[in-house]
Protein backbone atom coordinates (compact mmCIF):
# COMPACT_ATOMS: atom_id res chain seq x y z
CA UNK A 1 0.00 0.00 0.00
CA UNK A 2 0.90 3.79 -0.60
CA UNK A 3 3.28 2.57 -3.38
CA UNK A 4 2.59 5.81 -5.17
CA UNK A 5 3.23 8.34 -2.80
CA UNK A 6 6.36 9.65 -3.13
CA UNK A 7 8.22 11.06 0.29
CA UNK A 8 6.45 11.55 3.79
CA UNK A 9 7.90 8.48 4.40
CA UNK A 10 7.32 8.81 8.22
CA UNK A 11 3.46 9.89 7.80
CA UNK A 12 3.39 6.88 5.45
CA UNK A 13 4.72 4.48 8.07
CA UNK A 14 2.18 5.59 10.72
CA UNK A 15 -0.85 4.97 8.29
CA UNK A 16 0.15 1.77 7.27
CA UNK A 17 0.84 0.54 10.69
CA UNK A 18 -2.71 1.91 11.67
CA UNK A 19 -4.39 0.46 8.42
CA UNK A 20 -3.09 -3.28 8.95
CA UNK A 21 -3.83 -2.97 13.14
CA UNK A 22 -7.41 -1.82 12.09
CA UNK A 23 -7.06 1.12 14.78
CA UNK A 24 -7.16 4.05 12.00
CA UNK A 25 -9.19 6.99 13.61
CA UNK A 26 -12.14 8.26 12.08
CA UNK A 27 -11.16 11.80 11.94
CA UNK A 28 -7.70 12.39 10.68
CA UNK A 29 -6.46 15.78 9.15
CA UNK A 30 -3.60 15.95 6.76
CA UNK A 31 -1.93 19.20 7.10
CA UNK A 32 1.15 20.56 5.27
CA UNK A 33 2.35 22.81 2.45
CA UNK A 34 0.53 22.89 -1.13
CA UNK A 35 1.92 20.24 -3.56
CA UNK A 36 3.43 18.01 -0.83
CA UNK A 37 0.37 14.81 -1.52
CA UNK A 38 -2.00 15.25 1.06
CA UNK A 39 -5.30 14.38 -1.51
CA UNK A 40 -2.87 11.86 -3.25
CA UNK A 41 -2.21 10.30 0.15
CA UNK A 42 -6.01 10.73 1.47
CA UNK A 43 -7.25 9.20 -1.86
CA UNK A 44 -4.90 6.12 -1.48
CA UNK A 45 -5.67 5.89 1.90
CA UNK A 46 -9.61 5.39 1.25
CA UNK A 47 -8.86 2.90 -1.54
CA UNK A 48 -7.23 1.17 1.47
CA UNK A 49 -9.79 1.37 3.49
CA UNK A 50 -12.19 -0.38 0.27
CA UNK A 51 -10.03 -3.16 -0.48
CA UNK A 52 -11.68 -6.18 -1.15
CA UNK A 53 -9.02 -8.31 -0.80
CA UNK A 54 -7.92 -6.31 2.34
CA UNK A 55 -4.55 -6.04 1.37
CA UNK A 56 -4.44 -2.84 0.04
CA UNK A 57 -1.14 -2.93 -2.97
CA UNK A 58 -1.61 -0.93 -5.35
CA UNK A 59 -1.62 -3.33 -8.62
CA UNK A 60 -4.75 -5.23 -6.38
CA UNK A 61 -7.59 -6.75 -9.00
CA UNK A 62 -10.86 -6.35 -6.80
CA UNK A 63 -13.21 -3.87 -8.24
CA UNK A 64 -12.99 -1.37 -5.33
CA UNK A 65 -9.75 -0.78 -6.24
CA UNK A 66 -9.55 -1.02 -9.67
CA UNK A 67 -12.98 1.91 -9.23
CA UNK A 68 -10.85 3.92 -6.44
CA UNK A 69 -7.79 3.99 -9.11
CA UNK A 70 -9.75 5.76 -11.41
CA UNK A 71 -11.79 7.93 -8.27
CA UNK A 72 -15.10 6.49 -9.46
CA UNK A 73 -16.02 4.75 -5.85
CA UNK A 74 -19.25 5.45 -4.55
CA UNK A 75 -18.50 5.03 -1.13
CA UNK A 76 -15.49 8.03 -1.34
CA UNK A 77 -16.90 11.44 -1.57
CA UNK A 78 -14.60 14.40 -2.35
CA UNK A 79 -15.70 17.81 -1.47
CA UNK A 80 -13.66 21.36 -1.34
CA UNK A 81 -11.34 24.04 -3.74
CA UNK A 82 -9.25 22.99 -5.72
CA UNK A 83 -6.95 23.97 -8.64
CA UNK A 84 -8.26 21.68 -11.23
CA UNK A 85 -7.62 23.86 -14.19
CA UNK A 86 -3.76 23.33 -13.44
CA UNK A 87 -3.77 19.99 -12.75
CA UNK A 88 -5.87 18.87 -15.97
CA UNK A 89 -3.70 21.19 -17.64
CA UNK A 90 -0.44 19.30 -16.39
CA UNK A 91 -2.16 15.76 -16.85
CA UNK A 92 -3.23 16.45 -20.32
CA UNK A 93 0.62 17.93 -21.33
CA UNK A 94 2.04 14.43 -19.96
CA UNK A 95 -0.91 12.18 -22.12
CA UNK A 96 0.59 13.81 -25.35
CA UNK A 97 3.65 13.65 -24.92
CA UNK A 98 3.75 10.24 -23.67
CA UNK A 99 0.78 8.27 -23.82
CA UNK A 100 1.77 5.88 -21.36
CA UNK A 101 -0.83 3.43 -19.21
CA UNK A 102 0.75 5.87 -16.53
CA UNK A 103 -0.22 9.22 -18.10
CA UNK A 104 -4.09 7.84 -18.63
CA UNK A 105 -4.55 7.21 -14.52
CA UNK A 106 -3.06 10.93 -14.34
CA UNK A 107 -5.43 12.33 -16.51
CA UNK A 108 -8.21 10.37 -15.44
CA UNK A 109 -7.38 11.51 -11.80
CA UNK A 110 -7.18 15.15 -12.44
CA UNK A 111 -10.29 15.18 -14.63
CA UNK A 112 -12.65 13.08 -12.10
CA UNK A 113 -11.06 15.44 -9.21
CA UNK A 114 -13.81 17.65 -10.76
CA UNK A 115 -16.79 15.56 -11.83
CA UNK A 116 -16.89 13.78 -8.58
CA UNK A 117 -18.14 16.83 -7.09
CA UNK A 118 -20.78 16.97 -8.95
CA UNK A 119 -22.14 13.76 -7.45
CA UNK A 120 -25.69 13.93 -7.15
CA UNK A 121 -25.87 13.69 -3.59
CA UNK A 122 -24.15 16.92 -2.98
CA UNK A 123 -26.68 18.59 -5.21
CA UNK A 124 -29.93 17.65 -3.72
CA UNK A 125 -32.17 20.65 -3.72
CA UNK A 126 -30.26 22.78 -6.75
CA UNK A 127 -31.74 21.60 -9.10
CA UNK A 128 -31.71 23.88 -11.38
CA UNK A 129 -28.28 24.74 -11.13
CA UNK A 130 -27.00 21.41 -11.64
CA UNK A 131 -29.59 20.24 -14.47
CA UNK A 132 -27.43 23.38 -16.77
CA UNK A 133 -24.57 21.58 -15.91
CA UNK A 134 -25.97 17.64 -16.52
CA UNK A 135 -25.49 17.53 -19.99
CA UNK A 136 -21.60 18.32 -19.79
CA UNK A 137 -20.68 16.22 -16.93
CA UNK A 138 -22.66 13.19 -18.91
CA UNK A 139 -20.34 14.17 -22.10
CA UNK A 140 -17.34 14.60 -20.04
CA UNK A 141 -17.76 11.13 -18.86
CA UNK A 142 -18.24 9.51 -22.17
CA UNK A 143 -15.32 11.49 -23.45
CA UNK A 144 -13.35 9.99 -20.45
CA UNK A 145 -13.84 6.36 -20.94
CA UNK A 146 -11.78 7.03 -24.42
CA UNK A 147 -8.77 7.81 -22.03
CA UNK A 148 -9.60 5.27 -19.64
CA UNK A 149 -6.74 2.89 -18.68
CA UNK A 150 -8.62 0.26 -19.78
CA UNK A 151 -8.97 1.63 -23.34
CA UNK A 152 -6.24 2.06 -26.00
CA UNK A 153 -5.69 5.78 -26.78
CA UNK A 154 -7.19 7.14 -29.89
CA UNK A 155 -5.14 8.31 -33.18
CA UNK A 156 -3.29 11.32 -32.18
CA UNK A 157 -5.74 13.84 -34.18
CA UNK A 158 -8.74 12.25 -31.91
CA UNK A 159 -6.89 12.26 -28.98
CA UNK A 160 -5.96 15.70 -29.58
CA UNK A 161 -9.83 16.91 -30.42
CA UNK A 162 -10.98 14.63 -27.26
CA UNK A 163 -8.64 16.62 -24.87
CA UNK A 164 -9.15 20.15 -26.08
CA UNK A 165 -12.74 19.07 -26.10
CA UNK A 166 -12.51 18.03 -21.92
CA UNK A 167 -10.45 20.96 -21.36
CA UNK A 168 -13.07 23.14 -22.23
CA UNK A 169 -15.93 21.45 -20.41
CA UNK A 170 -14.14 21.25 -17.46
CA UNK A 171 -13.25 25.18 -17.79
CA UNK A 172 -16.57 25.51 -17.99
CA UNK A 173 -18.27 23.21 -14.53
CA UNK A 174 -14.92 25.01 -12.32
CA UNK A 175 -17.31 27.90 -13.03
CA UNK A 176 -19.84 26.22 -11.57
CA UNK A 177 -18.05 25.64 -8.16
CA UNK A 178 -17.22 27.78 -5.07
CA UNK A 179 -13.48 29.03 -5.74
CA UNK A 180 -12.99 29.48 -1.95
CA UNK A 181 -14.81 27.69 0.63
CA UNK A 182 -16.96 24.46 1.67
CA UNK A 183 -21.38 25.76 0.88
CA UNK A 184 -23.35 24.49 3.67
CA UNK A 185 -25.61 22.35 1.84
CA UNK A 186 -22.95 20.29 0.31
CA UNK A 187 -21.51 19.29 4.30
CA UNK A 188 -25.07 18.95 5.40
CA UNK A 189 -25.49 16.40 2.05
CA UNK A 190 -22.15 14.64 2.61
CA UNK A 191 -23.69 14.15 6.35
CA UNK A 192 -26.95 13.01 4.68
CA UNK A 193 -24.37 10.85 2.44
CA UNK A 194 -22.78 9.45 5.31
CA UNK A 195 -25.55 7.87 6.99
CA UNK A 196 -26.38 5.59 4.34
CA UNK A 197 -25.81 2.14 4.12
CA UNK A 198 -22.31 1.64 2.71
CA UNK A 199 -21.63 -0.96 -0.70
CA UNK A 200 -18.43 -2.40 1.01
CA UNK A 201 -16.67 -2.25 4.22
CA UNK A 202 -15.99 1.34 4.49
CA UNK A 203 -17.16 5.09 3.72
CA UNK A 204 -14.17 7.69 3.37
CA UNK A 205 -15.29 11.89 2.79
CA UNK A 206 -12.11 13.69 1.66
CA UNK A 207 -12.32 17.70 2.61
CA UNK A 208 -9.90 19.70 0.56
CA UNK A 209 -8.57 23.09 1.77
CA UNK A 210 -11.02 22.53 5.23
CA UNK A 211 -9.68 25.58 6.65
CA UNK A 212 -11.77 27.53 4.13
CA UNK A 213 -15.02 26.53 5.68
CA UNK A 214 -17.27 29.64 6.81
CA UNK A 215 -18.49 28.79 10.51
CA UNK A 216 -21.90 27.65 9.41
CA UNK A 217 -20.14 24.96 7.07
CA UNK A 218 -17.76 24.00 10.22
CA UNK A 219 -20.67 23.63 12.53
CA UNK A 220 -22.17 21.49 10.21
CA UNK A 221 -19.21 19.87 9.84
CA UNK A 222 -18.39 19.14 13.72
CA UNK A 223 -21.80 17.17 14.02
CA UNK A 224 -20.29 14.65 11.74
CA UNK A 225 -16.85 14.84 14.17
CA UNK A 226 -18.94 14.65 17.18
CA UNK A 227 -20.66 10.86 16.39
CA UNK A 228 -19.21 9.83 13.12
CA UNK A 229 -21.51 7.39 11.68
CA UNK A 230 -19.96 3.73 12.10
CA UNK A 231 -17.39 2.01 9.44
CA UNK A 232 -17.13 6.32 7.83
CA UNK A 233 -13.91 7.81 7.64
CA UNK A 234 -13.24 11.76 7.45
CA UNK A 235 -9.99 13.25 6.04
CA UNK A 236 -9.77 16.56 6.11
CA UNK A 237 -6.83 18.61 4.42
CA UNK A 238 -5.42 21.68 4.98
CA UNK A 239 -2.25 24.24 3.63
CA UNK A 240 -3.08 26.32 6.64
CA UNK A 241 -3.56 24.46 10.23
CA UNK A 242 -3.50 27.43 11.69
CA UNK A 243 -6.64 28.94 10.16
CA UNK A 244 -8.11 25.79 12.20
CA UNK A 245 -10.29 26.16 14.48
CA UNK A 246 -9.45 24.09 17.72
CA UNK A 247 -13.15 22.49 18.63
CA UNK A 248 -12.35 20.65 14.88
CA UNK A 249 -8.59 20.38 15.85
CA UNK A 250 -9.68 18.70 18.69
CA UNK A 251 -11.56 15.95 17.16
CA UNK A 252 -9.02 14.85 14.48
CA UNK A 253 -5.93 13.07 14.64
CA UNK A 254 -3.16 15.00 12.97
CA UNK A 255 -0.39 13.88 10.28
CA UNK A 256 2.09 16.19 9.51
CA UNK A 257 3.27 16.71 5.38
CA UNK A 258 6.52 18.15 4.69
CA UNK A 259 8.52 19.78 2.04
CA UNK A 260 9.84 16.74 -0.15
CA UNK A 261 13.67 17.08 -0.35
CA UNK A 262 15.20 17.61 -3.90
CA UNK A 263 15.72 14.57 -4.77
CA UNK A 264 12.45 13.62 -3.67
CA UNK A 265 10.47 16.33 -5.79
CA UNK A 266 13.19 14.90 -8.72
CA UNK A 267 11.37 11.50 -8.93
CA UNK A 268 7.38 13.08 -8.27
CA UNK A 269 8.75 15.52 -11.54
CA UNK A 270 10.29 12.34 -13.55
CA UNK A 271 8.18 9.40 -12.38
CA UNK A 272 4.60 11.05 -12.45
CA UNK A 273 5.04 14.18 -14.76
CA UNK A 274 8.05 12.43 -16.87
CA UNK A 275 9.51 15.75 -16.38
CA UNK A 276 13.47 15.99 -16.72
CA UNK A 277 14.25 19.32 -16.94
CA UNK A 278 16.05 20.33 -13.58
CA UNK A 279 14.03 24.09 -14.01
CA UNK A 280 11.55 22.71 -11.91
CA UNK A 281 13.28 23.38 -8.37
CA UNK A 282 9.58 22.97 -6.69
CA UNK A 283 6.40 20.84 -7.61
CA UNK A 284 5.00 24.11 -7.15
CA UNK A 285 6.93 25.62 -9.51
CA UNK A 286 6.48 23.07 -11.65
CA UNK A 287 2.48 23.64 -11.54
CA UNK A 288 2.67 27.42 -11.14
CA UNK A 289 3.64 27.03 -15.17
CA UNK A 290 0.77 25.85 -16.01
CA UNK A 291 -0.99 28.79 -14.51
CA UNK A 292 0.85 31.03 -16.64
CA UNK A 293 2.70 32.40 -14.19
CA UNK A 294 6.73 33.70 -14.44
CA UNK A 295 7.74 31.97 -11.10
CA UNK A 296 11.59 33.12 -12.04
CA UNK A 297 10.04 36.83 -11.93
CA UNK A 298 7.78 36.96 -8.95
CA UNK A 299 10.97 35.44 -7.16
CA UNK A 300 13.23 37.58 -8.03
CA UNK A 301 9.96 40.61 -7.46
CA UNK A 302 9.64 38.65 -3.54
CA UNK A 303 13.75 39.07 -2.98
CA UNK A 304 13.34 42.63 -3.98
CA UNK A 305 10.80 43.36 -1.69
CA UNK A 306 12.34 41.75 1.17
CA UNK A 307 15.73 43.60 0.31
CA UNK A 308 13.46 46.56 0.51
CA UNK A 309 11.68 45.73 3.63
CA UNK A 310 15.24 44.35 5.57
CA UNK A 311 18.21 45.69 3.88
CA UNK A 312 17.05 49.72 3.91
CA UNK A 313 17.71 49.77 -0.24
CA UNK A 314 15.53 52.84 -0.34
CA UNK A 315 16.99 53.36 -3.89
CA UNK A 316 15.38 54.80 -6.63
CA UNK A 317 12.68 52.31 -6.73
CA UNK A 318 8.85 52.08 -6.23
CA UNK A 319 8.74 48.42 -5.51
CA UNK A 320 4.68 48.58 -4.65
CA UNK A 321 4.05 49.99 -8.61
CA UNK A 322 6.22 47.32 -10.00
CA UNK A 323 4.50 44.70 -8.50
CA UNK A 324 1.26 46.36 -9.56
CA UNK A 325 2.45 46.12 -12.85
CA UNK A 326 3.99 42.71 -12.78
CA UNK A 327 0.93 41.30 -11.30
CA UNK A 328 -1.78 42.77 -13.02
CA UNK A 329 -2.38 39.93 -14.91
CA UNK A 330 -5.68 37.50 -15.74
CA UNK A 331 -3.83 35.45 -12.74
CA UNK A 332 -3.67 37.91 -10.57
CA UNK A 333 -4.76 36.08 -7.51
CA UNK A 334 -2.15 33.22 -8.50
CA UNK A 335 0.40 35.74 -8.51
CA UNK A 336 -0.40 37.19 -5.79
CA UNK A 337 -0.64 33.51 -4.16
CA UNK A 338 3.02 32.64 -5.31
CA UNK A 339 3.99 35.76 -4.25
CA UNK A 340 3.24 35.41 -0.49
CA UNK A 341 4.50 31.71 -0.80
CA UNK A 342 8.23 33.31 -1.77
CA UNK A 343 7.68 35.65 1.04
CA UNK A 344 7.57 33.08 3.51
CA UNK A 345 10.59 31.07 1.86
CA UNK A 346 12.68 33.43 1.84
CA UNK A 347 11.97 34.99 5.44
CA UNK A 348 12.82 31.37 6.45
CA UNK A 349 15.94 32.14 4.41
CA UNK A 350 17.17 35.35 6.64
CA UNK A 351 16.50 32.95 9.45
CA UNK A 352 18.98 30.69 8.84
CA UNK A 353 21.22 33.31 7.74
CA UNK A 354 21.21 35.16 11.23
CA UNK A 355 19.23 38.32 10.08
CA UNK A 356 15.96 37.47 11.71
CA UNK A 357 15.95 36.88 15.12
CA UNK A 358 12.93 34.10 15.89
CA UNK A 359 10.66 36.60 17.13
CA UNK A 360 11.17 38.14 13.64
CA UNK A 361 10.67 35.85 11.58
CA UNK A 362 7.39 34.76 13.90
CA UNK A 363 6.18 37.94 13.26
CA UNK A 364 6.60 38.22 9.87
CA UNK A 365 5.14 34.54 9.02
CA UNK A 366 2.14 35.76 10.92
CA UNK A 367 1.66 38.39 8.66
CA UNK A 368 2.59 36.98 5.82
CA UNK A 369 0.36 34.24 6.74
CA UNK A 370 -2.59 35.97 7.99
CA UNK A 371 -2.96 37.82 4.45
CA UNK A 372 -2.82 34.74 2.81
CA UNK A 373 -5.61 33.33 4.54
CA UNK A 374 -7.76 36.37 3.66
CA UNK A 375 -6.69 36.40 0.24
CA UNK A 376 -8.04 32.68 -0.34
CA UNK A 377 -11.25 33.43 2.10
CA UNK A 378 -12.00 36.58 0.98
CA UNK A 379 -13.11 38.39 -2.42
CA UNK A 380 -10.44 41.06 -2.33
CA UNK A 381 -8.39 42.91 -4.14
CA UNK A 382 -5.24 41.11 -4.93
CA UNK A 383 -3.05 44.68 -5.16
CA UNK A 384 -4.53 45.63 -2.34
CA UNK A 385 -3.47 42.41 -0.04
CA UNK A 386 0.11 43.17 -1.43
CA UNK A 387 -0.04 46.61 -0.52
CA UNK A 388 -1.55 45.99 2.37
CA UNK A 389 1.17 44.02 3.98
CA UNK A 390 4.00 45.89 2.62
CA UNK A 391 2.63 48.85 5.04
CA UNK A 392 2.50 45.97 8.21
CA UNK A 393 5.92 44.90 7.45
CA UNK A 394 7.24 48.30 6.99
CA UNK A 395 6.15 49.65 10.46
CA UNK A 396 8.10 46.32 11.78
CA UNK A 397 11.28 47.11 13.70
CA UNK A 398 14.36 44.69 12.61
Amino acid sequence: MFENIIGQGTTIEILKKELLAKNLPRALLFSGPQYTGKLSTALETARVLTCQAEKGEWNCSCKACRDQRVLSHNDTLLLGPHDFNVEIAAAADVLRRTKKLSAQYLFTRAVRKLTRRFDQILWEGEDTKIRKVQPLIAELEERLDEFSPDSDLPAKEELEKGIERIMEISLKLITVLSADNIPINQVRRASYWSHLSTTGSSKVLILENADRMHESSRNSLLKILEEPPEDVFLILLTSNKGAMISTILSRVRSYSFIERSVRETRDVLRRIFQEEDEKYSTIRKYFSYWQELNPEVLTKLARKYVDFLLDDKKEELDILTEMKMLLSTKEKRSSVSFFLEELVNIFYDRYRGGQLSPSGLKTRLSLTQNKHMVLNRLNLNPELVVESLFYSLSELSQ
